[in-house]
């Protein structure tokens, strides 16, 4: 890190030239809990895992999977060079594994630090904003469960959030230079070497520039022509897999499940986007609870575990350990007390409540998101907003843009019955940006209602206490 990024770094956690304690305090929090879980979390436990195993084995012998050799042949090779690295330096395949999951944590830190910098660079003097966005940020499961598994998703949400800070630098602060244009380019392709998911940033950080070009019009041609020569640096650097996608299987977007063969909404049934089912999403909301149905799966798996692997202890074959037998039975060399003894029942009955919590939290995203899309609007009513409400609308595009890439996934893939495709780490690139939609929200709700913004932070701090249980793995090694 270089002197003046360093400095950069401490002046995002000040105000007035003070550091500021809450914004520390949450940085550290979200951070250490992160770190907690990789050293926790058994990594032979996460989603389609052996797969990775065997993709993350066959890179360290220098050359990409077969689908004979590993279901996840059609991901891109980022996320599994560091442990591939590591297995072939002899190690065994646990010892990778959890290497990945430590690396996870500097990927976080990453994450974080350019969350608070993205806020600094439209909005430089409210440090209240800053401080909740990254506490909404840090209230969410599904980050703590994101950053815990050895996948593509934690790759793609730092690449996310580092790209759309140099995509605000160079078009909206107008800092072209050819450090920040190579960077955006280069953090691009890195983001599409990640997994798929990160090319979903890209419509967005295009729509952007045309919108700038058509209401500003005498920058258009160095913003089109600076978007160009980003897109041709990022192809240089992630292309060449999706070149190698369509050379050995006849589509950039290669998977495994063959896709419909043609778009349809009717590619998924009816309860696929309708079926809300209120009645059990605060009861138990547990894997095979719903038929399906979008909504409340996804809300589930933000805000919870529906698919059990990170909180909720399914009976495999191999049995996990709880916090809570480490604690008492490893540590203290006593039985765990009844009171204190969970089966999936009981933990079913506390997600429901996890889920019922969230609502209020949820209603501020969904505000937030109502802000952004009022802001798009305004612009185009108007042509010039300030650079803190392109950067809101900005953010509302990342989420149409990645929602819209996501829901043509799903539709193309149905998964009918089980819904197994729906999971909400497969678009974590949208929350870091909808946390900061929600820091606006507050924000305007402190200006507007000081003495309302505090009962609601008050009832956030409950929650965020309330839901910490979901927040921590329980399948410990």
């Amino acid at each position: 890190m270089t002197l003046k990024k360093f400095r950069t770094l401490i002046a995002s956690f000040c105000s007035e030239g003070k550091l500021y304690k809450p914004i520390v305090v949450v940085f550290i929090l979200i951070n250490s809990i992160v770190l907690l879980n990789a050293c926790l979390h058994d990594p032979s436990c996460g989603y389609d895992n052996p797969d990775h195993w065997y993709y993350i084995d066959i890179l360290s012998n220098f050359r990409l999977p077969s689908p004979a050799e590993s279901r996840e042949f059609f991901c891109p090779p980022l996320p599994y060079i560091f442990p591939a690295l590591v297995r072939s330096a002899g190690t065994t395949q646990w010892m990778a594994l959890k290497c990945a999951q430590l690396f996870n944590v500097m990927l976080s830190l990453g994450l974080t630090y350019y969350l608070i910098l993205i806020i600094t660079l439209i909005n430089p003097k409210k440090i209240f904003i800053r401080t909740v966005s990254l506490a909404f940020l840090g209230m969410l499961p599904v980050y703590y469960k994101t950053f815990v598994f050895v996948r593509g998703e934690p790759y793609v949400a730092f690449f996310s959030v580092f790209a759309v800070y140099y995509a605000l630098m160079i078009f909206v602060k107008d800092v072209r230079t050819r450090k920040n244009i190579c960077l955006l380019g280069i953090g691009i392709g890195l983001l599409m070497l990640s997994r798929q998911w990160g090319v979903l940033i890209v419509p967005a950080i295009i729509a952007l520039v045309m919108c700038l070009s058509v209401y500003q019009r005498s920058r258009a041609k160095a913003l089109i022509k600076t978007m160009a020569i980003i897109l041709i640096v990022s192809f240089m650097v992630g292309g060449w897999f999706y070149m190698g996608l369509k050379n050995k299987y006849g589509s950039f977007t290669a998977f495994n499940l063959s896709p419909q063969p043609n778009f349809s909404f009717a590619n998924q049934p009816i309860d696929f986007y309708f079926g809300i089912d209120l009645d059990k999403v605060f009861i138990n909301p547990t894997r095979d609870l719903f038929q399906n149905h979008f909504v409340p799966i996804f809300y589930t798996d933000t805000w919870g575990d529906y698919w059990e692997y990170f909180t909720v202890k399914e009976f495999r074959d191999k049995g996990y350990g709880r916090m809570r037998h480490i604690i008492f039975e490893r540590i203290l060399g006593i039985p765990v007390p009844n009171c204190l003894a969970v089966d999936k029942d009981s933990i079913g009955n506390y997600l429901g409540r996890v889920n019922l919590l969230a609502l209020l939290p949820t209603i501020i995203m969904f505000t937030g998101l109502f802000m952004g899309a009022k802001y798009m609007f305004h612009f185009f009513s108007h042509g010039s907003v300030g650079e803190d409400k392109i950067g809101l609308f900005f953010f509302f595009l990342i989420f149409v843009s990645s929602m819209a890439g996501y829901f043509w996934f799903l539709i193309m893939h149905p998964s009918i019955g089980r819904g197994d495709t729906i999971k909400s780490i497969y678009i974590i690139q949208i929350f870091p940006f909808i946390a900061i939609l929600s820091g606006y929200v507050l924000q305007n709700l402190q200006q507007k209602a000081p003495v309302l913004c505090k009962a609601v932070l008050l009832l956030l701090i409950i929650n965020f206490i309330h839901n910490l249980s979901v927040m921590i793995s329980c399948f410990s090694w």
